[in-house]
C-alpha cells in the first residue's frame, strides 16, 4: 500500500497517556488485525502518534521529526513509514485518501 499521500488518524477506539516520553496506548475494543491491547511507544514514536490529528500528511510529520529529532529526511520518511504500517497492522490507526 503506497502510504506517502495519505492521512492518518488514531483509531477512536483507544485510550492513551504519555509517561516519561512513552505513549502508552490501550485498545478499548478487539479489532480483527490484532490480539494485542496494549502498546508501548518510545519517545519518536510517541511524537509521531502525537502528531497523528488526520489533518497533516506524511509531510508534515516527517519534517517535523527531522527538525525535532535531528534525523535525515530519507531516514525518517523510511522509518514512519515502517511504523505507519505497523499501526494499521494493529488496527491503532486508519488511513485516508487526501
Amino acid at each position: 500500500m503506497n502510504l506517502a499521500n495519505r492521512r492518518f488518524c488514531k483509531n477512536p477506539d483507544h485510550i492513551s497517556r504519555v509517561v516519561d516520553n512513552q505513549a502508552i496506548i490501550v485498545l478499548t475494543k478487539a479489532t480483527l488485525s490484532t490480539t494485542e491491547k496494549f502498546f508501548v511507544l518510545n519517545d519518536t514514536g510517541s511524537r509521531v502518534w502525537d502528531l497523528l490529528d488526520g489533518r497533516g500528511g506524511i509531510g508534515h510529520i516527517v519534517r517535523t521529526i527531522c527538525k525535532e529529532f535531528d534525523i535525515a529526511e530519507k531516514k525518517a520518511e523510511e522509518d514512519t513509514l515502517e511504523f505507519f504500517e505497523e499501526l494499521l497492522k494493529n488496527g491503532l490507526i486508519s488511513v485516508s485518501d487526501n
